[in-house]
């Protein structure tokens, strides 16, 4: 019995010294949650749709979350055009997938002004996580902001000149451009601007193909151009016109000057590509110039040889609109 007695008393006194000992309070830090709304973002519904992202701060992760949500939109506009092109079998085929691309290629340019922060948590150290929601209004204003001055300025007016061709090949690559904001338009329900928008189209490129028909083009090269005359043709034919060697209406004139000079057996030719559009009155509409030069140890011969190719390859490798001079 004593030897119990001892033995209680000694594990008692054990405790009483340890909690004496310990008097740090115990803290409890609750860790940041990641929410249950980035996990699963809310469904876009008629009204609203909604877009969650996380960044290194606030900004970031508000950056994020537009991203995503301009993502969505085009995705679910994405799969529209894939239920669609299950039943087309013909050519429109390659123009469907063509809209396609561009659409899940353009999502940054969405305009998506006017969205809503509903949450903005710190879910981690230096870690944040946003909510945004865009109404379906303010989606609507914004892109017709967008598209509607476009239209504007892409109307259709003669073309009378080279000057006025060239403008409206850049107004209707302007006007291809927002067809994937065009497509969600028609997707929220707004049919109208969707028709202007294609006859827009339409008329721009009626005018530029009727323009291209009754003027065509005669090139017009000297003799140290006709090793690469083959390529200028080309880009005559991929930019639209047709060739007509007794049409005097545009001529295309070429002309390379060669430099041969050599040092220590290395020689090197120089050249200046100038191509010029000349007018009904033989005025010049639109010029540009490309220098070339091309080196070698070999021989004379061989620089010139390396010349030409050194032109071919920059002819072929310029848009054609670009090395025409427009």
């Amino acid at each position: 019995m004593t030897r119990r007695f001892i033995l209680a008393f000694l594990l008692l006194t054990c405790f009483v010294m340890t909690g004496c000992a310990s008097k740090e309070p115990v803290m409890i830090v609750a860790e940041p949650k990641t929410p249950d709304w980035l996990m699963t973002p809310p469904v876009n519904t008629g009204d609203h749709f909604y877009g969650v992202g996380e960044g290194d701060g606030a900004q970031a992760s508000e950056q994020a979350a537009l991203a995503h949500l301009a993502e969505r939109l085009l995705v679910q506009l994405s799969s529209k055009q894939e239920q669609r092109l299950s039943s087309v079998s013909d050519s429109r085929e390659y123009t469907e997938r063509e809209v396609e691309s561009s659409i899940q290629s353009r999502t940054e340019p969405l305009p998506l002004g006017g969205y809503e922060i509903l949450k903005q948590d710190v879910i981690a150290p230096q870690r944040t996580a946003t909510l945004l929601a865009l109404k379906k209004t303010d989606l609507i204003k914004n892109l017709i902001n967008e598209i509607e001055p476009r239209l504007t300025a892409s109307s259709a007016e003669p073309i009378k000149t080279l000057s006025d061709w060239a403008s409206a090949r850049q107004q209707l690559t302007d006007l291809k451009a927002q067809q994937p904001l065009i497509s969600l338009m028609k997707q929220l329900g707004e049919s109208e601007i969707g028709e202007k928008y294609s006859n827009q189209v339409a008329d721009t490129e009626s005018a530029i193909k009727d323009y291209q028909t009754n003027h065509p083009v005669m090139l017009k090269t000297d003799q140290s151009c006709m090793s690469f005359e083959g390529s200028l043709e080309r880009l005559i034919l991929e930019a639209g016109f047709e060739i007509n060697s007794s049409s005097g209406v545009i001529t295309l004139e070429c002309q390379v000057i060669e430099d041969l000079s050599s040092a220590y057996g290395i020689h090197i030719a120089k050249a200046n590509l100038s191509l010029r559009f000349l007018g009904e009155q033989s005025k010049v509409e639109h010029a540009t110039t490309l220098s070339i030069k091309s080196a070698s140890s070999a021989s004379e011969s061989t620089a010139k040889a390396g010349l030409v190719q050194a032109l071919n390859r920059r002819i072929q490798g310029e848009e054609a609109l670009r090395i025409l001079g427009l």
